[in-house]
């Protein structure tokens, strides 16, 4: 059995239009660790006759971390968090608006396979900084950008992810729609990926 092993091409795409689902362009960060995903339940329950008639959950959401080197740029910061970027500084004040953003990546697998996600609609924040003086043994920093995924208002999705080698299958098999789910895997990282219906 394969495992996810890597983490690479981590790409944003500012979202422009929440109900028409229409993103800007590819804004790749190259400097990521990690990405953490921790998905947001709702848990649901109904009771007749003295016990229980239905149960279940639904995804809702994410809280997603992405871990980044700290030798990201300021300029690349403030566009993904939101900050002003004005002569070569970021500014923080009060009243900062958070982009939203679609979120893409891919993991390699221990087989050679790669998986593809796309998270629909995010804000992030570098929300803490700690830095160490030089010692015996040096530690190298990095920061995390932290943030929340919810739905797209219209369509309600929250994210997609896709595998090569069932891409693979579905052209191999003559597909009707083969020629689009191919598309959509080869520009995942210029385009926003959208679901081929």
């Amino acid at each position: 059995m394969a495992r996810e092993i890597g983490l690479s091409r981590l790409t944003l795409f500012e979202l422009e239009d929440q109900v028409q689902a229409t993103y800007g362009s590819a804004l790749p960060v190259p400097w990521v660790v990690g990405v953490e995903v921790s998905k947001t339940i709702s848990e649901y329950s109904a009771y007749a006759d003295n016990v229980a008639e239905i149960s279940g959950s639904k995804e809702i959401g994410a809280e997603i971390s992405i871990e980044v080197s700290s030798d990201m740029p300021p300029k690349l910061e403030s566009a993904i968090v939101g900050k002003k970027y004005l002569n070569g500084a970021l500014i923080a004040t009060v009243d900062d608006i958070k982009k939203q953003y679609g979120v893409a990546w891919e993991t390699l697998m221990s087989d050679g396979n790669i998986r593809r996600y796309f998270y629909f609609n995010c804000s992030f924040s570098k929300d803490e900084q700690s830095n160490e003086t030089v010692s015996d043994s040096i530690t190298t920093q990095t920061y995390s950008l932290t943030g929340k995924s919810i739905p797209l208002p219209t369509t309600k999705e929250t994210m997609m992810v896709m595998d090569e080698r069932e891409v693979k299958e579905l052209v191999a098999s003559n597909e009707p729609k083969a020629n689009e789910i191919q598309e959509l895997w080869d520009n995942w990282f210029k385009v926003a990926p959208r679901p081929v219906e």
